[in-house]
């Protein structure tokens, strides 16, 4: 009897305590169920989370304007302009189509056509014949190649060392040059060449033959001994120029060793005025004298005293009334002549 009441007063206490706490939390809920903004789950892969996600929703703003009137307690709203951003792809579209156009307009406008290359440092030949060569007239300058212009120059011209080309904006072309200094003249295979001091053949453009520089008919020489021949097919870069120059372009090569230039210097102030000198493969330089003789002075080496040599043996000879044919001091110590 004690334990049943014991027990059902322990079950009456529970449910007073019970009925307290449901007051306490009541208003809690019917607060929060009133207010009408409950965050429905989130639905994530493998299940529901219990933490609302926060999404960043971006809205196109627009700012607002309001312009205050003379009238006490009165203003006007202008209307709202969108807030306008520019991404960094519309820029750089934007950037890519002005540079292409300004790209396009220096590449095609009048202004920026090579003109006429200005030549510095010709004597023989005139700037025509050098600008033919370059053929410069509708390249733009920003596609002038500065090193090919230079090689063609140098393939077409062996008569011209340290040349030097430059651009500058607008359109200008500048050449700098030398021309190389003929000292003598080469004749050959029915060809005409001046040699410079360092023994270097280059043609003639067409000028008379020089008065001054000694001559020398070479018989009997190997076609190895001249310079290397370009025709005028195999110089494309010359179409423009071919009916301004010869035939056949020379270039720039050693015929002759710089001792032959100076020995047939030497040689050319003793020969005959009227007899050139003559070059021969297997004796060397001499030329045919006016008394009836021929004279053959070999290599260019000891050329001073090969020279004094002959001409005592020419004294000793006039005094002894002998003839000769051929006189040969092409060894010093063993000089000879011949008599027919």
């Amino acid at each position: 009897m004690a334990r049943s009441t014991r027990s059902s007063n322990q079950s009456a206490a529970r449910s007073r305590v019970s009925a307290r706490n449901s007051r306490k939390t009541a208003p809690k809920s019917r607060q929060s169920s009133g207010t009408g903004h409950s965050v429905p789950p989130v639905m994530v892969r493998g299940g529901v989370s219990e933490f609302p996600s926060r999404t960043n929703r971006r809205s196109n703003a627009k700012r607002r304007f309001d312009v205050a009137l003379p009238i006490v307690g009165a203003e006007m709203r202008l209307p709202s302009l969108p807030r306008v951003r520019v991404g960094w792809r519309i820029l750089s579209l934007a950037l890519s189509i002005f540079f292409g156009f300004l790209l396009y307009q220096f590449w095609n406008s009048p202004a920026y056509k090579a003109q006429a290359a200005e030549i510095e440092g010709l004597q023989r030949l005139s700037s025509t014949e050098v600008n033919a060569v370059l053929n410069l007239g509708s390249e733009p300058i920003f596609s002038v190649d500065v090193a090919a212009a230079q090689a063609r120059l140098e393939k077409a011209f062996p008569e011209f060392t340290d040349i030097a080309v430059a651009v500058a904006l607008p359109n200008k072309v500048t050449v700098s040059l030398k021309e190389r200094q003929p000292v003598l003249v080469w004749q050959q295979d029915a060809r005409t060449l001046l040699v410079d001091p360092n023994g270097v053949a280059f043609p003639m453009r067409g000028e008379a033959l020089p008065a001054e520089l000694p001559v020398v008919e070479a018989q009997n020489t190997p076609q190895a001994a001249l310079p290397l021949v370009y025709s005028p097919e195999a110089l494309t870069s010359l179409e423009a120029a071919q009916a301004a120059q010869e035939a056949q372009q020379v270039a720039a090569s050693s015929l002759l060793s710089d001792k032959m230039v100076s020995a047939v210097l030497v040689l050319s102030k003793d020969a005959p005025a009227n007899s050139p000198l003559v070059f021969d493969n297997q004796r060397g330089l001499g030329w045919t004298d006016e008394r009836g003789w021929k004279v053959y002075f070999g290599d260019a080496q000891d050329i001073e005293m090969k020279l004094n040599v002959y001409n005592a043996m020419v004294a000793q000879l006039s005094a002894q009334d002998i003839h000769p044919s051929v006189i040969s001091v092409e060894f010093v110590h063993a000089p000879y002549f011949r008599v027919e």
